[in-house]
């Protein structure tokens, strides 16, 4: 049976990927050898869920259209450059997000939950931080390169956009980095919670 490796997250648009994928120019021009995402490809994911069979993935995409609109629109803010595990030491280097980053945790621990009785979906240890992948990095010369640059990109300011909806992706994994396709769309609700039609 075919599975469809599958997450949920929200689609930049296309001022904040123009923005973002400057600063990887910039960087990538120190010669640290990091594989790039593609700027069409840059995101916040909210959960990712793995492979999963047909079955699986239409129960996502049902959760997903239902019970977004539980949740009020908002805005993200894209600041600052840092590293996982450490930015002194970076395997993944990453755009983290200042506004917007309560609402994205809020939607994750909704739908890990509802996740977990629909299709079994088992729950990671870490906890979740939500953030832009900018580039994977292999090298500890790279890594070296790159941490020397992140101070002067703590605290910068890469710009905001409205979130109006939540996305599910097909991932498919190519040799020139992954490829994401839209699979199913959650609005989330253009009223906030206490507010009326007027207002």
């Amino acid at each position: 049976m075919a599975r469809t490796r599958t997450f949920v997250g929200v689609s930049l648009n296309d001022p904040l990927r123009q923005q973002l994928a400057a600063i990887q120019q910039t960087l990538a021009r120190t010669g640290a050898r990091v594989h790039w995402t593609q700027p069409d490809a840059l995101h916040i994911t909210v959960l990712f869920l793995g492979d999963l069979d047909d079955q699986e993935l239409v129960k996502v995409c049902q959760d997903v259209d239902r019970q977004t609109p539980r949740f009020p629109r908002f805005s993200v803010a894209i600041h600052g450059l840092s590293g996982f595990p450490t930015p002194r030491r970076p395997k993944i280097l990453w755009a983290g997000i200042a506004d917007g980053a309560a609402e994205l945790v809020q939607m994750y621990q909704h739908f890990e939950q509802q996740f977990v009785k629909s299709i079994g979906y088992r729950p990671e240890e870490r906890s979740y931080s939500p953030h832009v992948t900018l580039g994977r990095i292999k090298a500890d010369e790279a890594a070296q390169q790159i941490a020397r640059e992140l101070p002067r990109y703590s605290d910068h300011r890469f710009g905001d956009m409205p979130v109006s909806e939540i996305h599910v992706f097909r991932s498919d994994l190519r040799r020139d980095g992954p490829q994401y396709t839209i699979l199913a769309r959650g609005q989330l609700s253009a009223q906030n919670p206490g507010t009326s039609d007027s207002a």
